[in-house]
């Protein structure tokens, strides 16, 4: 299984979030970023850091 959520220590890596131009301007990836940052912190990760592909 894949996953876009790293947890290392006290700090979890999403890395480049990307939502399809079909589904942009719905607020999925709003939606999608609450959701990483409740798993981190329900995991014990105080800080989420989100990498884009720039």
């Amino acid at each position: 299984m894949c996953s876009i959520l790293e947890i290392t220590g006290k700090v979890g890596r999403v890395g480049a979030p990307v939502v399809d131009n079909r589904y942009r301007g719905q607020g999925i990836d709003i939606r999608l970023l609450a959701e990483l940052e409740t798993r981190a912190h329900a995991a014990g990760c105080p800080l989420l850091e989100v990498r884009d592909q720039r």
